[in-house]
């Protein structure tokens, strides 16, 4: 029996595509750089920052800091405009957590901004346990978000799902 969820993010919760898109754009025309496709941008995303601007981006290594900053200084206007939950993501959860469901969040995204998509703390404290980018944890695919939600919550594996 499923007692528990660990939902990722990015395309799963929220559609932040767009936004990912019109800010790696954005970031790469403010700092001088060759603007990548769309479609380019679009294969990073779920990845860590750091590793979607390197990937999707084309930044060389020694920029990747400064673009970081940049984007993130972006996010509060072009991506947060651009980012929303999926439509009666919203309801689902509320039902999920009402029916006893342990819902969480794993994500490569840091924990501000994936606050500030779901727009309202009534919603995130649907969350039990909510693990993001900024915590150290190594990334997605790596098991170490999903183990240490586990531990966290007590949870066992066979008992949990993934989505």
């Amino acid at each position: 029996m499923i007692r528990h969820i660990i939902f990722d993010f990015d395309g799963t919760l929220a559609d932040t595509s767009r936004g990912v898109v019109l800010m790696m754009q954005q970031m790469l025309r403010q700092m001088g750089l060759p603007v990548t496709s769309e479609e380019q941008i679009r294969r990073q995303i779920g990845l860590p920052l750091r590793e979607a601007i390197k990937r999707g981006g084309d930044v060389p290594e020694h920029m990747v800091e400064q673009a970081v900053s940049v984007y993130i200084e972006l996010f509060d206007g072009v991506g947060l405009d651009s980012s929303q939950l999926f439509p009666d993501t919203e309801e689902v959860l509320r039902s999920l957590h009402d029916n006893g469901i342990t819902l969480s969040i794993a994500t490569s995204r840091e924990r501000r901004s994936t606050e500030m998509i779901i727009g309202s703390e009534e919603i995130v404290g649907l969350f039990s346990c909510f693990v993001s980018a900024d915590m150290g944890l190594e990334a997605k695919p790596a098991p170490d978000m999903v183990l240490y939600i586990l531990r966290k919550l007590g949870a066992k594996k066979e008992e949990t799902l993934v989505v």
